[in-house]
């Protein structure tokens, strides 16, 4: 009996020891991953001392969680990367799609089986990289800090039956056909943390079997810290090999001398304010000298006068507050002379009051005599007018009547001497 409780607690031993062996190297700051990824992509400054790795050299219409597979395991839904960045970009950090960029990455130290969202129905099952709003927790899981749903071009759709495939980026439904799937299915997210480890349940594993009809291995995950052996199709006996570096790893990376970072072109389409603030991860070498490349351009700047900026930042800050509170003392101040002034002034508003009604009835009486004076010239010029025409009209009738008397005479004369010439 004391034997058998003697090889338990040995058992026991051993796996805490895995545990803990697996989950130790939490600690990999940002001069690693600067020299880890520099081979694959370019480092850019998207803010003061905040930086961001894009991949280079990927294909056209490159997502992130595309060239690998999904595995189930220990700690659930495993993405097994084939590319050589992948350790770090798919178990660290968070990515998020920037219009002029493409798709960036930000570090952060707090390794998982895979940062994903999930969607699913009976046909079809989808996965999205997780931006840099959402947090982790120990108690709550993942928790965004903005109102945040993932777009359309951010998910990766396939059939159950190719979920596990070995090629699963060659099935990904085209983009034409993504929306229609995006509308019609569920959202997921489902994390735990359990004995020391981030736990991606995602999909229900059973789910997965029923829809593809196919039985899913679990698997377990071991360390491994020589990278090279980190090359995607790793599975030995239901076991897959996940490079974690070691701490003597890291500590050789901290004292890079230069590091070539490129200056952001333009604003990035991210709120930084609402990121977590231990994500945003600076280099640890405070001696080390950091080239800014600059539109083509290499200017050297030291983190001295860096942490000169910082200073200078600071003190604006302190003197804006200061401004502020400044601003809202005299605003006090203006409102409670305002309101006695209005106290003082309330008997004189009376009496302007007064006037006002006084200057608007002669205003009124003004107004008046000058439509009466303007209606008396108007009925003056209308008389003149009626009385000239008037007149007119007789002379013109008067001419008429002797044109009229004048022909009628012309007329009987006429008639007269005709009548003579035929008596004779």
């Amino acid at each position: 009996m004391k034997k058998l409780m003697l090889v338990s607690a040995i058992l026991m031993l051993v796996l805490v020891i895995k545990t803990e062996a697996f989950t130790r190297h939490n600690g990999v700051d940002f001069n690693f991953f600067y020299s880890s990824l520099s081979p694959y992509g370019e480092w850019v400054e998207i803010d003061y001392d905040v930086y961001a790795w894009r991949p280079v050299g990927v294909r056209h219409h490159w997502r992130p969680y595309s060239d690998g597979r999904w595995v189930w395991t220990n700690h659930g839904w495993y993405w097994d990367s084939y590319e050589p960045f992948g350790w770090a970009t798919f178990h660290y950090g968070r990515w998020y799609y920037d219009d002029y960029y493409g798709w960036m990455w930000l570090p952060d130290n707090e390794w998982g089986p895979a940062w994903v969202d999930w969607r699913y129905d009976d046909d079809y099952i989808g996965w999205s990289p997780l931006p840099p709003y959402a947090h982790f927790g120990i108690d709550f899981g993942i928790h965004f800090s903005v109102d945040w749903y993932a777009p359309v071009h951010y998910w990766n759709f396939v059939r159950y039956n190719h979920f596990c495939g070995h090629d699963v980026h060659t099935y990904i439904v085209a983009d034409k056909y993504r929306n229609d799937i995006f509308k019609r299915t569920k959202y997921r997210n489902d994390y735990g943390y359990r004995d020391g480890r981030v736990i991606n349940r995602g999909v229900d594993r059973d789910f997965v079997e029923r829809r593809s009809g196919s039985r899913i291995t679990e698997r377990e995950l071991v360390s491994t810290t020589r990278l090279r052996d980190n090359n995607g199709n790793r599975s030995r006996d239901n076991r897959v090999e996940v490079y974690r570096p070691s701490d003597d790893d890291v500590k050789r990376t901290r004292n890079i001398d230069k590091l070539e970072i490129r200056k952001s072109e333009k604003t990035i389409n991210l709120d930084l304010r609402k990121v977590e603030k231990n994500r945003i991860v600076r280099p640890d070498n405070k001696t080390s000298e950091r080239v800014i490349i600059n539109k083509g351009n290499r200017n050297t700047e030291t983190l001295k006068r860096n942490e000169e900026k910082k200073v200078n930042t600071e003190r604006n800050i302190i003197r804006n507050e200061e401004r502020t509170i400044n601003k809202n003392n005299e605003v006090r101040i203006e409102k409670r002379n305002n309101s006695e002034n209005r106290t003082i002034n309330r008997s004189g508003n009376n009496e302007t009051k007064s006037d006002s009604r006084n200057f608007d009835v002669n205003k009124s009486q003004n107004e008046s005599r000058k439509i009466e004076k303007r209606s008396n010239e108007v009925n003056r010029n209308e008389n003149r007018t009626i009385e000239k025409r008037s007149t007119e009209i007789k002379r013109n009738e008067t001419r008429n009547v002797e044109r009229s008397t004048n022909n009628s005479r012309s007329n009987n004369s006429n008639r007269d001497e005709k009548s003579r010439t035929r008596s004779r």
